[in-house]
């Protein structure tokens, strides 16, 4: 087992991703100082291709593919990936070696500001608006098929329609400041993770929290997976906390049991 004094994480190119990336960066810097832990950034095809919903795209890892093959081709040691992202099946050679502490794992509905009194800010505690209280025919946004199929039987009063980009894109479409050359709806709401916008900073465009009883969140929602190939056997050890070198491991036990 070679050690190594280089760390190169794979990750999509994206604002939240890049913060995920840093994140685990931070981590594994704090936990082995005599390494160099660097970044190399890769877009993905659900990055690219953004003029239809994701389910019609019909590929597999549509967030993970461009950073796996780089994985395997040994151009980096780890990737970075929300967990909720990655396909049941790894490709062959690949493995997950961390899990970290999970976030909230609640879906949330972030609403057009126009809801909202001049200097007003969201309180999910006491939301002045909610879902439930939208206008009937309301327009609602979400990539999410599970989500658009929990939520049509609780609201079956709104209309629920694809939205795509990364999380700052769908923000602004839903502020009406997106530039585009293409017609935008008007969105009254657009459902999003909490542990993206906490991530982000952006936790103060909450408007509501959805119970798991009536959106129930994707399997690993909140967790951020760490992919290695299976046979680094030194890059396994950093990233279980077997390493003689560590003083605690990246990976979360318990968030890996319940997730």
């Amino acid at each position: 087992m070679s050690e190594r004094k280089e760390i190169r994480i794979g990750s999509r190119s994206s604002q939240l991703a890049l913060i995920q990336a840093r994140e685990v960066k931070g981590v594994l810097q704090s936990l082995y100082p005599d390494h160099e832990v660097v970044i190399r950034e890769y877009t993905s095809v659900g990055d690219k291709v953004l003029n239809v919903s994701l389910s019609s795209i019909g590929e597999v890892g549509i967030f993970t593919k461009e950073i796996e093959i780089a994985l395997l081709n040994k151009e980096v040691d780890i990737a970075i990936h929300s967990l909720k992202d990655l396909p049941t099946v790894l490709p062959q050679g690949l493995v997950i070696g961390a899990i970290t502490e999970r976030e909230r794992v609640e879906d949330v509905a972030v609403f057009n500001p126009k809801y909202y009194k001049q200097n007003e800010t969201p309180n999910p505690q006491s939301p002045s608006i909610t879902l439930a209280t939208l206008p009937p025919g309301s327009v609602v946004g979400t990539s999410s098929l599970r989500r658009v199929a929990q939520l049509k039987r609780a609201y079956k009063h709104l209309v629920f329609v694809d939205i795509r980009g990364n999380l700052n894109t769908r923000l602004s479409k839903l502020d009406g400041t997106f530039a585009s050359p293409n017609p935008t709806p008007t969105y009254d709401a657009i459902i999003l993770a909490y542990a993206g916008l906490s991530r982000l900073g952006m936790g103060n465009r909450i408007g509501e929290i959805l119970s798991p009883s009536i959106c129930s969140p994707a399997v690993g929602q909140g967790a951020l997976a760490v992919e290695c190939r299976v046979d680094d056997e030194y890059l396994l050890s950093l990233l279980k906390g077997t390493h003689k070198s560590t003083s605690g491991p990246l990976h979360h036990r318990p968030t890996s049991f319940v997730a």
